[in-house]
């Protein structure tokens, strides 16, 4: 039995914040009203002093104070639901990722509910299986038939042929080496000179004497 009547409720998080909005704005438009009457009150409190009115411009500086107070305690609840809004948009925040993180937790406990570490091993070595299978399948598909092998060497046997009579036709061209030296290489000697020397008087006599006792 409820005591005090009905629990009121639950409030959305956004709605809140959306009246705490609401109040910032309401408290902005008074703060805004109330500095205006404190400029006003203080030009009319000079005014008054200039006219040599000293009550008028000492009454006008209360109201000035006055609005100055109001203005100052609505800064400060302003500031204070401003903070308020910053942590509950914060919050709701955290929620949403902490949400957001249980979700995708749920998520994969789903997943891994269907997998255990036998299907996996199963699955890899049915794949090993499949992957041999298809090896075989390619070498025997890449394999030459009978007929070609014979076909082949018959070919290579016909190539060998021929390289022997290129081979025989090309020491059948080679010609013997010439035993003349390259024109190059030649050699040169100094010729022989012809002409006699020219003996002295002496020389002449002597060889005079030689020829006239050999005859």
């Amino acid at each position: 039995m409820k005591l005090f009547g009905k629990p009121k409720p639950k409030q959305d998080t956004q709605e809140t914040i959306g009246k705490l909005k609401l109040t910032l704005d309401m408290l902005e438009k008074r703060q805004t009203f109330l500095q205006d009457k404190v400029e006003k009150e203080q030009e009319k409190a000079k005014v008054f002093v200039s006219q040599k009115r000293k009550r008028e411009a000492l009454l006008c500086l209360k109201k000035r104070n006055s609005y100055q107070n109001e203005v100052t305690k609505l800064q400060g609840s302003f500031e204070t639901l401003n903070s308020q809004i910053t942590a509950l948009e914060n919050a709701k925040m955290n929620m949403e990722i902490l949400s957001s993180m249980r979700d995708g937790a749920r998520s994969l406990k789903e997943l891994h509910g269907h997998l255990t570490i036998d299907k996996v091993d199963d699955v890899i070595e049915e794949i090993q299986e499949q992957m041999e299978i298809h090896e075989e399948i390619s070498n025997a598909i890449s394999q030459p038939l009978g007929g070609q092998v014979e076909d082949e060497e018959e070919l290579l046997r016909e190539l060998a042929e021929y390289e022997q009579e290129e081979l025989d036709a090309q020491l059948l061209n080679i010609k013997a080496p010439s035993r003349e030296l390259p024109q190059e290489i030649q050699l040169n000697f100094p010729a022989t000179s012809k002409t006699v020397p020219k003996l002295s008087k002496e020389e002449e006599e002597i060889r005079a004497l030689e020829e006239s006792l050999a005859m």
